[in-house]
């Protein structure tokens, strides 16, 4: 499966795997879709499975990473205790994301 092959997940146990399993919602997002935006509640981590997300911080609108190999995990407000999203994220073109919420 995808998400143990991620950096995240490496390693993680059989049993892990199964439980994260039931909670593992795979979608397709457009180009310029919007995710999440900051401020909003953080309610969803990401990893990216195929095409490219900008992550975005603060108002002037500055890009501080580019989402673009599939692995690559965002939305860590969520994970880390935030109620909020401390950026956006924008598909900068057709996008296929794992989606895990964080009550589950």
């Amino acid at each position: 499966m995808f998400i143990q092959q991620t950096d995240l997940f490496k390693g993680m146990s059989k049993s892990f795997m199964e439980e994260l399993n039931k909670f593992i919602v795979t979608g397709d997002y457009k180009k310029g879709e919007y995710l999440f935006k900051a401020g909003e509640p953080a309610h969803h981590f990401y990893v990216l499975q195929q095409g490219r997300v900008r992550i975005i911080v603060g108002l002037s609108g500055h890009t501080i990473t580019m989402a673009s190999n599939p692995g690559e995990s965002f939305g860590w407000s969520c994970l880390v205790g935030f109620d909020s999203y401390t950026a956006t994220a924008e598909c900068l073109m057709p996008c296929t994301l794992v989606k895990i919420e964080k009550e589950n």
